[in-house]
């Protein structure tokens, strides 16, 4: 469970901030947390982390991708999903410490 830990803080990194992706705590008792990626509304895929492994579903196929860990993950998504990656946010430390905490985006 520890190294599902690991990895999930890992996981959380890569997609944090970035757009289209939110966090959904799952109503399952038991079940993992999960990464949802939206684009235009529907859930396009999701991430999981279980048994030491990060899992993709990919909802129009109903496909499950099991890759080792976050790097990984972010290898698949550029090869396969290259929206998914899109730049995070950048939050209020970055604007502050870019000079444009006061500007209007």
């Amino acid at each position: 469970m520890a190294g599902d830990d690991r990895l999930w803080k890992q996981v959380a990194k890569a997609l944090r901030g970035r757009p289209g992706w939110t966090f959904q705590a799952t109503a399952t008792p038991g079940a993992p947390p999960v990464w949802c990626y939206t684009d235009g509304g529907a859930v396009e895929l999701s991430v999981a982390v279980d048994s030491g492994a990060v899992r993709i579903y990919l909802e129009s196929t109903d496909q499950d991708v099991v890759v080792a860990d976050a790097a990984q993950l972010v290898d698949w998504l550029a090869a396969n999903a290259a929206a998914a990656l899109r730049d995070p946010k950048a939050g209020l430390l970055q604007r502050a410490r870019g000079g444009r905490f006061f500007s209007w985006d």
